[in-house]
């Protein structure tokens, strides 16, 4: 099963996290990501958690930072807004609105992490707006792209259902990529739609785009 983690603020539920066992990781000045078996009542759950059953497994959830998919063959994107690019520009049409874009990905090939400022706040919002639309198998195109070729979405029909396909171009692709070929087959990741809750996704990303609104008229 596919499903969605937040990254929390430092020192939350870190208590959970050391009696799991794992050990803490991710972008300095950032949250941790959580992911084991719910402790016992009154158990290191911090406030305001939000634990959330699933029928293979339980997930701790605080709302932050992040938005993260995970499939159960192990592939997972984690994608987090980092800042704007321009932060002291704050009227132009699009240097106001280019938005620092962190991917960290596990691929059956390996794994990788890169930056780049690839995509504009209303961007962004339209993302949002787009996963909702295709969590209610509704959506008005199969594949969400942007100005900037960094990032896709598709969602992409299988034999087992449809899935969606992320996938990474340019500055956002592995350091092993030998393909010059936009959009390689071994640079994306898929997941199964129906495992997903990508309205809780599109909330998450609205949430992160409330730390960095659009801030000049398009």
């Amino acid at each position: 099963m596919a499903h969605i983690i937040s990254r929390i603020p430092p020192d939350t539920l870190t208590h959970a996290f050391s009696h799991a066992g794992h050990p803490l990781g991710g972008y300095p000045g950032e949250g941790h990501i959580l992911q084991y078996p719910l402790p016992t009542a009154g158990e290191g759950q911090g406030e305001g958690a939000v634990a959330r059953h699933e029928t293979s497994s339980r997930i701790i959830r605080v709302r932050g930072r992040t938005v993260k998919l995970v499939g159960s063959d192990g592939q997972s994107m984690e994608l987090t807004i980092q800042g704007y690019q321009f932060p002291e520009h704050a009227t132009a049409k699009y240097d106001s609105n280019w938005l620092i874009v962190a991917v960290e990905v596990s691929h059956p090939r390996g794994a990788w992490r890169a930056t780049d400022p690839c995509l504009l706040t209303y961007e962004l919002a339209r993302l949002a707006d787009w996963l909702e639309a295709v969590a209610e198998g509704g959506e008005a195109s199969p594949q969400a792209g942007f100005i900037e070729p960094n990032l896709e979405f598709h969602v992409v029909q299988r034999k087992g259902g449809k899935v969606l396909r992320v996938l990474f171009g340019l500055e956002l692709r592995p350091s092993w990529a030998q393909s010059d070929v936009a959009w390689a087959e071994d640079e994306s990741v898929e997941f199964p739609i129906g495992d997903l809750d990508l309205h809780e996704a599109a909330q998450d990303l609205r949430q992160q785009l409330r730390r960095y609104p659009q801030r000049a008229a398009v």
